[in-house]
C-alpha cells in the first residue's frame, strides 16, 4: 500500500513539473519573441539564401579566370572531295596535294588548355572589376539581411509593447469597473431609501455601462495584437500567447550629436547603398576594360584515327589577342550611362543619410516629449487621488451627490489611464530611437 502511495505521489510529482515547465514555456519576454521571429521569418530565411546565391556566384566568378582544359572528341564518316577554299579554286588542299575523292571512317580527340593572362584591363584577375562586383554584391545582400532581421525585431518590439500596454488598460478598466459596480449598488440603495434621484441612479447605471463597454472593447483588442504578434513571431494566430509583465530598462539618452554618428556608422540602409556604389564603379571599371586587348595562352594536342592502321596528332601553342579597334562609340555610351548611375547612386546615399537624421530627430524629440508629458501626468494623477479623497468624504458626510463620487472617480481612472499610455508612448518612442540609430531594441531588456 505505501508503495501504490509512492508510486501516485511521484506520478503526479511528474505531471505537475510538466505542467510547469509547458507553462514557463508558453511566457514570451521581449528577447524570446525577437529570437523566434528572427528564426522562423520566411523573408529572412529568404535574404539568408540570397547571401549563400551570390557566395556562389563570387566562386564561379573567380574560375572563370583559371586555366581551363577542354576535351572535343568526334567520329564519323566522310565521301566526297575537299570543300576548302583552296581546294575548289586550285584542285589542291591547304598542302599543297592535289584534292582527290575520299571514302571512310574516322574518330578524332583534342585536348585544349586555355590560360587567361591579361583580361578586363587586369593581370590574372588582380582586383579584376567582375569579381569585385560580385563581391560587393555579397556585401549587398549581408547589409540586406540584416537590415531586415532589425526591422523585424523593432516591429516585434513594437507589437510586443502595444500587447503589454493592452494588459495594462484592461487592468485599468477591471479597477474602474470594480468601483463603478460598487457605486451603482450605493446609488440602488439610496434610490430605495429615497435619498437620491432617478437620474443619480442613471448616472451611475451609464458609468457602470461604460466602464463595460470599455473592459470589453481592451479584450476583444487583445484578440488582434496577439495575432499581430503572433503573425510576426510565425506562430499560428489563432492560438493565444502569454507575455511577461516585467519591468523595463530604458537606456540613456545621448546626446543628439553622438546619435548622428551612431546612426551612420550603424545602419545597414546606409551599407546597403554603397555596396550599390562600389557595384556601380565595378561597372563602369568592366565597361571601360572593354577597350583594352584579351591576352590567353592556349595549347592543344589533337589525334585523329581512320579506325585502321593510319593515325595523325598534332600540338599547337599560342598567344591568342583579341582588341577592339572600331565599334561606333558602343564602350563610350555604355561608360557614360554608368557614370550617371554611380552619380545617382551618390545622391541616393545622401537622401538616405538625410531621411535617417531626421528620424534620429524625431525619436529624440519624441523621448523629451513623453518624459515631459509623464512628469505632468504624474502630478495629474497624485492630484485626481487626492480630489477623489476629499470627495468621497464629502459624500459620507452627505455634503456632495453621488454624481460628484463618479465623475471624480472617472477623472481618476482617465488619468491614471493617460499616465499608462504616456509611459508605453516613451517606450515606443525609445524602439523607434534605437531602429534609427540601429541599435539592438532588447536593450530595453527585462530587469
Amino acid at each position: 500500500m505505501k508503495i501504490y502511495t509512492v508510486r501516485i505521489f511521484l506520478s503526479f510529482l511528474f505531471f505537475f513539473l510538466l505542467f510547469v515547465e509547458a507553462n514557463a514555456e508558453d511566457l514570451w519576454n521581449l528577447q524570446g519573441c525577437i529570437d523566434y521571429a528572427v528564426q522562423n521569418n520566411p523573408e529572412l530565411q529568404a535574404a539568408e539564401a540570397n547571401i549563400k546565391v551570390s557566395t556562389y556566384g563570387l566562386d564561379y566568378q573567380k574560375k572563370l579566370f583559371f586555366p581551363r582544359l577542354d576535351l572535343n572528341t568526334s567520329t564519323g564518316f566522310l565521301e566526297g572531295e575537299p570543300t576548302s577554299s583552296f581546294a575548289v579554286i586550285r584542285g589542291v588542299t591547304e598542302e599543297g596535294i592535289s584534292s582527290r575523292n575520299i571514302s571512310g571512317q574516322y574518330i578524332s580527340a583534342a585536348l585544349t588548355l586555355s590560360i587567361p593572362v591579361f583580361r578586363e584591363g587586369v593581370l590574372f584577375s588582380n582586383n579584376a572589376p567582375s569579381i569585385n562586383k560580385v563581391a560587393s554584391q555579397i556585401l549587398l545582400d549581408k547589409s540586406s539581411y540584416e537590415a531586415k532581421k532589425n526591422e523585424l525585431a523593432y516591429n516585434t518590439g513594437t507589437s510586443f509593447f502595444n500587447l503589454l500596454k493592452n494588459k495594462e488598460d484592461i487592468k485599468t478598466s477591471e479597477e474602474q469597473l470594480k468601483y463603478s459596480k460598487l457605486y451603482n449598488e450605493i446609488a440602488r440603495a439610496k434610490y430605495k431609501e429615497e435619498l437620491i434621484s432617478k437620474n443619480d441612479l442613471l448616472l451611475s447605471e451609464v458609468k457602470l455601462a461604460s466602464a463595460e463597454k470599455e473592459l470589453t472593447t481592451y479584450r476583444n483588442l487583445t484578440q488582434v495584437l496577439m495575432a499581430d504578434l503572433s503573425i510576426k513571431m510565425g506562430l499560428d494566430p489563432a492560438k493565444p500567447i502569454t507575455i511577461s509583465e516585467d519591468d523595463f530598462i530604458l537606456p540613456v539618452l545621448l546626446p543628439l550629436d553622438k546619435l548622428f554618428d551612431i546612426a551612420i556608422s550603424s545602419r545597414h540602409e546606409i551599407k546597403e547603398q554603397e555596396m550599390r556604389i562600389s557595384m556601380a564603379n565595378e561597372e563602369q571599371r568592366l565597361s571601360k576594360s572593354q577597350r583594352y586587348p584579351d591576352i590567353s595562352i592556349v595549347s592543344s594536342y589533337s589525334v585523329a584515327n581512320d579506325y585502321g592502321s593510319h593515325e595523325n596528332s598534332l600540338w599547337n601553342g599560342m598567344l591568342q589577342l583579341n582588341m577592339p579597334v572600331f565599334d561606333f562609340g558602343a564602350i563610350t555610351s555604355k561608360i557614360k550611362s554608368q557614370e550617371a548611375k554611380v552619380a545617382v547612386e551618390e545622391k541616393l546615399l545622401l537622401s538616405i543619410k538625410g531621411n535617417i537624421i531626421q528620424k534620429v530627430i524625431t525619436a529624440f524629440i519624441n523621448i523629451n516629449n513623453a518624459m515631459s508629458e509623464i512628469a505632468l501626468k504624474e502630478k495629474t494623477v497624485e492630484q485626481s487621488m487626492e480630489n477623489t479623497r476629499l470627495v468621497k468624504a464629502q459624500f459620507e458626510q452627505n455634503l456632495l451627490p453621488l454624481s460628484s463620487v463618479l465623475d471624480a472617480e472617472y477623472i481618476l481612472y482617465a488619468n491614471k489611464k493617460a499616465l499608462s499610455e504616456a509611459r508605453y508612448n516613451l517606450r515606443l518612442a525609445y524602439l523607434e530611437l534605437l531602429r534609427a540609430t540601429a541599435s539592438n531594441p532588447t536593450r530595453l531588456s527585462q530587469q
